[in-house]
């Protein structure tokens, strides 16, 4: 192979490289928004729910039936944005699309510095069989002219 099949892969492992850091941030930032997004609304609902329960508490006290509602309801709120498991479901996929992006990023850029190593070395190859050509070439008209009686 010539330096210029190995410099072009290169390139292309570099612009693949940039392409996938570019869709990790794209998607972290959508990540984060899923879950930050909703967690306003967590919290104002919570809070809702919190203010009609202890409305309710002081309207109806002394009843153990709607104490225990109450306690239940309590524990069904909402705690984090993750408690929803369809928000978990989707913050998970994301997640993994970002890991799955993560791991073939890593591969190019071990392609990408595989690809340098060979273009390095084909240089160096080419360079040096260059030269051995402008040695030969040399000796070869060196030989032409003392053959010709020149000098």
């Amino acid at each position: 192979m010539s330096s210029r099949y190995y410099h072009n892969k290169y390139k292309e492992k570099v612009h693949e490289i940039e392409q996938l850091q570019s869709k990790i941030v794209y998607l972290s930032g959508v990540n984060i928004d899923v879950t930050s997004s909703f967690t306003g609304d967590v919290h104002t609902l919570n809070r809702n729910i919190d203010d009609e329960m202890n409305e309710h508490k002081t309207s109806v006290r002394h009843n153990a039936k709607y104490d225990l509602l109450s306690d239940k309801m309590d524990e069904m709120k909402p705690k984090y944005p993750h408690s929803d498991q369809h928000l978990q479901g989707v913050s998970n996929g994301i997640e993994s699309e970002i890991s799955r992006l993560k791991n073939k990023k890593s591969q190019a850029e071990d392609d990408r510095d595989y690809y340098w190593r060979e273009y390095q070395d084909e240089l160096d190859r080419e360079r040096e069989e260059r030269k051995r050509e402008r040695e030969r070439a040399l000796k070869k008209a060196l030989e032409s002219i003392g053959n010709s009686g020149v000098f």
